[in-house]
């Protein structure tokens, strides 16, 4: 893992007189920082155990990354990122007595936090250029290190077709800085469904990616490690993991039960080669028009014209509705859904539709290009966590009311330095919206397989997946979801042992009726099965 920037900061503030460490193996210069001298003497003390009980010595390297890198940047940057630390591992020297010798480590992702890209697209013009060696802030204030500007020229940024590169320009950076040999030792994008960064001149996003492009885009960042001259790379990761976090998204689970579903939105669990899908052989069902998987204890209801059934699990709620006349999108149809007892409308205002019961969201199938998820404002969990990142207001102060019939977009947060690239400083956030469905195959033994894909047409039919977290459920595995917000000044759970769900093309004037549908959590018991996603055979075929 890698350091926090304000472990090392705090490190060399409380020890600033600090003595350059001495070892038997590695040892620190005389210009190194408190937090460098400690990693020599950490280094020295591992070398010397190995070398003491094994008899054998192995390269050793020390895990940086970006936010701690060795360059000096811009000072608008260095404000807005506060960059406050600078690890060099140029100030750690090896002794005689150690033969295996040493290399620079970093973990770099193409997505964050990618500094170039505001320092090559400046939302201040006449900012004077990094390459001209006069825009970085004073080392009073940020400490030793190395003029990003001074290892970098302007055509650094693009890479051999002229195509905008940071990614390669950072690599570039790295290897012109060290005199050791320089590894990526974390490199990788995620094909989970919810995103966090975004890589604005390649599109190596972190997230929103499918198999096929999350394989592309290891091949594109492979071939910028090497064509940097780094000394390797290791891809970053070989499994999925389920238990994993990510900031856009951990406010809206309960993080000690991760481990027992699939959370498609929280990208951080999507990272491998390798995939674990739910099921001891295959999923519950497939979004792929097949519609033999779907039997008759599916259903919700059936009135010989319009039918829907739902079945679910440890990843997607799957619902298949049945319209006469749909034929493959002709028409609209809207899939009311109500989750919870303390909010909810019988009015969407959006559509003009009415139900007999609240629901919270709207399923508006329009289309393959306008089809989204819309949630009650109410029950609109970005308003309540991040409404002053995007409203710059409290979202406790004037909370909408417990029937509203507003229905918004879901949206999720990007954590990007909107100001340094818009020029609007008020801007402290950006959103994108996660609840627009993608129209596609989602059978991965399909040819055409999208695994973005969460709605396809099969004739009066359309199949649909919704991941758990959309649908604001913190854990499914006990039926969790989130309670009001406004009564608890933030996320806090209820359980549920039902959801109740309708089907309505909108045309008629009466109010749509809802159907109840059974819930029962799977506890720690948990199904699933390994498969190797395509990017695995892109990478395969890349290093044969």
């Amino acid at each position: 893992m890698e350091w926090e920037d304000v472990t090392v900061t705090y490190t060399n503030h409380k020890y600033p007189d600090l003595p350059p460490y001495q070892g038997t193996y590695l040892s620190a210069t005389e210009n190194a920082s408190a937090f460098e001298s400690m990693l020599a003497q950490v280094g020295d003390r591992i070398v010397s155990y190995e070398s003491r009980r094994y008899k054998t010595q192995r390269l050793v390297a020390f895990s940086n990354w970006p936010t701690t890198d060795p360059f000096l940047y811009p000072e608008d940057i260095t404000v807005f990122f506060m960059k406050c630390a600078q690890v060099d591992v140029e100030h750690i020297r090896t002794e005689d007595a150690f033969l295996a010798g040493q290399f620079a480590s970093y973990h770099v992702y193409p997505y964050y936090p990618d500094y170039l890209n505001y320092i090559l697209n400046p939302a201040v013009m006449d900012r004077t250029p990094i390459w001209d060696g006069k825009a970085v802030t004073s080392r009073v204030e940020t400490g030793p290190g190395t003029p990003i500007g001074s290892v970098l020229r302007r055509s650094d940024f693009y890479d051999e077709t002229g195509a905008a590169n940071t990614y390669l320009a950072y690599l570039r950076a790295l290897r012109r800085h060290h005199t050791m040999p320089v590894v990526i030792s974390e490199f990788g994008v995620s094909t989970g469904r919810g995103m966090a960064q975004i890589d604005r001149n390649t599109g190596r996003n972190q997230g929103h990616m499918s198999e096929q492009e999350q394989g592309q885009a290891l091949v594109d960042c492979w071939r910028d490690i090497t064509a940097a001259n780094c000394a390797g790379g290791c891809v970053f990761t070989w499994q999925d993991e389920w238990f994993k976090r990510t900031w856009n998204t951990m406010h809206a689970v309960n993080l000690q039960r991760t481990p027992y579903w699939s959370d498609y939105q929280t990208n951080g669990q999507y990272f491998g080669l390798l995939s674990f899908d739910p099921g001891a052989e295959e999923c519950s069902a497939y979004v792929d028009g097949d519609l033999s998987e779907w039997t008759e204890e599916d259903k919700l209801f059936d009135t010989g014209t319009r039918a829907l059934s739902m079945k679910y699990d440890e990843k997607f709620i799957y619902l298949l509705a049945y319209e006469k006349g749909f034929a493959n999108g002709q028409k609209t149809l809207y899939i009311p859904i109500d989750t919870t007892p303390k909010t909810g409308s019988t009015y969407c205002e959006n559509f003009g539709l009415r139900f007999e019961d609240p629901v919270d969201f709207v399923l508006a199938i329009d289309g393959r290009d306008n089809s989204r998820l819309l949630v009650q404002e109410r029950y609109e969990v970005l308003r309540a966590m991040f409404y002053h990142e995007t409203h710059d207001a409290d979202a406790y102060l004037d909370p909408p009311d417990a029937d509203t019939p507003l229905f918004k977009p879901i949206d999720l947060m990007l954590q990007t330095a909107t100001p340094l690239l818009m020029g609007n400083w008020k801007a402290s956030s950006e959103t994108y919206e996660t609840g627009d469905l993608a129209y596609g195959n989602a059978n991965p033994a399909a040819p055409d397989y999208d695994s973005l894909a969460d709605f396809i047409f099969a004739g009066d039919y359309v199949e649909l997946k919704l991941p758990w977290q959309l649908l604001n459920f913190s854990d499914p595995s006990r039926m969790t979801i989130h309670d009001d917000y406004y009564e608890n000044y933030g996320v806090a759970y209820i359980t549920i042992d039902t959801m109740y769900l309708g089907l309505t093309d909108g045309a008629a004037q009466e109010r749509t009726p809802l159907y109840p549908a059974a819930l029962k959590g799977w506890g720690n018991t948990v199904s699933y099965h390994e498969r190797l996603k395509p990017s695995y055979y892109i990478l395969q075929k890349l290093w044969q």
